[in-house]
């Protein structure tokens, strides 16, 4: 391991990212177990630094189930870390590479399971004033121009047509999430929790998910200004050329 951490024994890699690095640890002196989250950078910029005492200061602001506690934030010589809760979960992009079934990756049950609980904690979040920005399997980044062209003009494929065993109404919520304009997506983890139940509800007592209307049963709990170019079509598809060219290049 890179860092000195002589009040720790770090027994497990979780994750690591340009952002930060996460591993699963046991402090010595108590033996409690716990998850060490490290900024990498030995010189982190001022702002790195404040961003990094923000996420600790608001990890422990929201008291919910679905937010893991945070226990100290620790600055030792060169090593900047937070010291966290450790449940014994692992990271999202873990388990899709070891996924039960090679076709889906997860069970649909599953996967719906997980969604639900995923959702429901992204609004207690919400609920408490917090937006998280970095929701993906393991919270690490990966090319940033690929990311801004694929945000801006290209559209995702269907997940029905990757895999055509996933029904129809889940690629349809998948694709809402997916949407180019903030408004055209779920403005509520309400409104995703419920449509993923219903598709639960319908798997258990059918085995199999019936086409429905989604998005119906949305609560909007905040004002939106919508971010829509109007008018303003030709300036933007300037902008997809050139940002194509830069990333073709």
């Amino acid at each position: 391991m890179p860092y000195n951490l002589p009040d720790y024994r770090i027994t497990d890699s979780i994750c690591e990212g340009w952002g930060s690095n996460v591993y699963r640890a046991t402090r010595k002196s108590d033996g409690l177990s716990c998850v060490l989250k490290i900024l990498p950078r030995a010189c982190p910029t001022p702002d790195e630094l404040a961003r990094f005492r923000r996420e600790y200061d608001m990890t422990r602001l929201v008291n919910t189930n679905g937010v893991i506690r945070a226990f100290d934030f620790v600055n030792r010589g060169n090593t900047l870390f937070i010291v966290l809760e450790d449940f014994g979960g692992e990271s999202l992009d873990r388990v899709l590479s070891h996924g039960e079934n090679p076709d889906t990756c997860l069970h649909l049950e599953t996967f719906l399971d997980l969604g639900i609980r995923m959702a429901g904690s992204l609004e207690e979040i919400h609920g408490a004033g917090v937006i998280h920005k970095d929701i993906n399997p393991s919270n690490s980044g990966s090319n940033a121009m690929e990311q801004i062209y694929g945000h801006i003009a290209r559209e995702p494929v269907p997940v029905h047509v990757l895999n055509p065993k996933i029904p129809a109404v889940i690629s349809s919520i998948v694709g809402k999430l997916l949407e180019k304009n903030p408004e055209d997506r779920y403005q509520s983890m309400f409104g995703l929790v419920h449509d993923l139940a219903l598709c639960r509800a319908q798997l258990q007592e059918k085995s199999r998910i019936d086409d429905f209307e989604i998005g119906v049963h949305e609560v909007r709990t905040r004002f939106v200004i919508p971010q829509v170019l109007y008018g303003r079509e030709k300036e933007l598809e300037t902008l997809k050329r050139v940002i194509k060219s830069a990333f073709d290049s």
